[in-house]
């Protein structure tokens, strides 16, 4: 506990929703942090265990590349208790340094620390309330098999290894159910988020003043009326596109001569931004200019460590991203091996359409070397 912010702990079965709560309460003013998204650090090469773990498991989990494979290192660990927790013991402990450092820098109100292993590990005694997301098993196996591309085997597999929901119900301060749709889903988590800290005090409105008749906000400065009218506005998509991208990405809203004039839609993966949509487009160079801080300020205040940004986003305006601080992207100026997956991940292709922007360095990569940046 920071004696500044309210710290949630969410935690919950594989497939029960756990994410989609995450982002719902990022979107309505938390810092998220991912434990599993720093664990996969943990295996990276730039990692000070990733010798330690190919030692203790064999080289027959390194892909090609030299990268340690998740899906070949699951497929041993989850069969095995013993060598799950021997992971784990490698893992935990720079996970938990890596979760604490985050927390430190928080300037957010409410902070939600997604684990799946929460209440079994240190991070208990950082939260000041447990929530648990929870889905009947038929609903996990279909999750697992249906976004993750699991066959049924590997499914039951995966949910026979944690212990019963049950045990992590018990603890919980907050249940979130998420077998409905998704405004059901936002609308529990605000109810809970608004009952946990006790005053929608703590979520204050937050501007990012960017010029003088520009101003950005995230979603929780407006009512869920607001934003439905803005959505019915500015989106190609109907109402039940909103909360599925509040509980899937990032929204801001841009507000020009204080009216509401555009959606950014953005991921936060990794911890890295990118630009995945604007409704409607800009086009003249400074609103556009006006998007991308804004992007960089909000990206900034949810620990994010690198955007990238279409090259599409600058066409219409006839703008050289290279004149403001961006640089060209491709896989080699990237050296951090978790930026180069989430460059990998993106929905436009790597050499030829996206810039990035530098905005910090990872907390649990090591052995960086920063004057490759410089």
């Amino acid at each position: 506990m920071t004696g500044a912010a309210t710290i949630i702990g969410l935690t919950g079965n594989i497939a029960t929703g756990k994410s989609v709560v995450r982002r719902m309460l990022a979107n309505s003013g938390a810092l998220g942090i991912d434990a599993d998204e720093i664990t996969h650090r943990m295996l990276y090469p730039e990692s000070p265990i990733y010798t330690s773990v190919i030692e203790a498991f064999g080289r027959e989990i390194l892909s090609p590349d030299g990268q340690i494979s998740r899906n070949k290192l699951g497929e041993i660990v989850f069969k095995d208790q013993t060598k799950l927790r021997k992971l784990e013991s490698l893992i935990h402990p720079g996970v938990t340094d890596a979760i604490k450092k985050r927390i430190q820098k928080a300037t957010a109100p409410v902070i939600v620390i997604e684990a799946i292993k929460l209440l079994e590990s240190d991070l208990r005694g950082l939260c000041d309330s447990i929530w648990v997301s929870h889905a009947s098993s038929e609903h996990q196996m279909k999750r697992l098999m249906q976004s993750r591309k699991m066959d049924q085997r590997q499914a039951k597999e995966r949910i026979a290894a944690q212990p019963p929901q049950d045990e992590k119900l018990k603890s919980a301060d907050v249940v979130i159910h998420t077998e409905g749709t998704f405004e059901q889903t936002w609308h529990e988590i605000r109810n809970s988020l608004s009952d946990t800290i006790q005053s929608n005090a703590n979520l204050k409105e937050t501007h990012l003043n960017i010029h003088h008749n520009w101003v950005a906000k995230s979603a929780e400065n407006l009512t869920t009326k607001q934003l439905e009218v803005l959505w019915k506005k500015s989106a190609p998509e109907g109402i039940p596109g909103l909360y599925q991208h509040l509980g899937m990405q990032m929204m801001l809203i841009l507000v020009h001569d204080n009216h509401q004039s555009h959606l950014m839609i953005w991921k936060n993966e990794g911890f890295t931004g990118t630009i995945a949509h604007v409704f409607p487009k800009l086009v003249d160079e400074k609103d556009v200019l006006f998007g991308l801080e804004s992007l960089k300020r909000h990206a900034d205040q949810k620990q994010c460590e690198v955007i990238f940004v279409p090259k599409r986003y600058f066409s219409d305006a006839g703008i050289d991203p290279a004149r403001y601080e961006l640089h060209r992207c491709s896989t080699d100026h990237l050296i951090y091996s978790g930026w180069r997956e989430a460059a990998a991940n993106l929905s436009f292709p790597i050499e030829k359409q996206f810039w990035y922007s530098l905005l910090a360095y990872p907390v649990e990569a090591e052995s960086i070397n920063r004057k490759n940046f410089e």
